[in-house]
């Protein structure tokens, strides 16, 4: 499970809308600064707020810090659907678009190519866009608040000098 603090921001029956700050992984290895990816993320800003809706059964109320969480499954399901199936989509496309000019014996191939390209990404999009829809209400692919983050509860710190614990 993927975990991240957050701040409940209102709640609904049965759900929180809480607010992520955004982080990125970016710009803190040693080749960073000869990173395109890492100039991006400075261009872009690497921290930022996101508000999102979570499931929730712990009972939180406005102003709670909370750690959310996501299972790895779901995500990694929806990620690959919402990035390889339109870049797929594009190049099946394009291949057919290809195949068909070709086997029509016509000399505009590129033309074939691209409107392939063109209508298979779309169709990518469009089925982006129906399963989107579909996991919206779908708790599996919803954050969930785990538990609260409470400030009042001491940590026990083990001294590994003496053997005891302090607080």
């Amino acid at each position: 499970m993927i975990e991240e603090t957050a701040r409940v921001l209102r709640t609904e029956a049965g759900h929180a809308w809480v607010e992520v700050e955004r982080k990125s992984a970016c710009g803190s290895c040693s080749i960073s600064s000869g990173c395109g990816t890492a100039s991006i993320a400075r261009y872009l800003g690497r921290k930022g707020r996101m508000r999102l809706r979570a499931l929730d059964p712990v009972g939180v109320r406005p102003g709670d810090r909370v750690v959310i969480g996501l299972e790895e499954g779901p995500m990694m399901r929806g990620m690959i659907r919402v990035y390889a199936l339109p870049l797929a989509a594009l190049l099946l496309g394009a291949l057919g678009g290809e195949l068909v000019v070709r086997s029509l014996a016509l000399e505009v191939r590129d033309l074939g190519a691209l409107l392939g390209g063109a209508l298979g990404f779309l169709g990518g999009l469009h089925e982006v866009r129906r399963f989107s829809r579909r996991v919206a209400s779908d708790d599996r692919y919803q954050p969930v608040i785990l538990r609260r983050m409470d400030v009042s509860v001491p940590v026990v710190v083990a001294d590994m000098r003496a053997g005891t614990h302090s607080r």
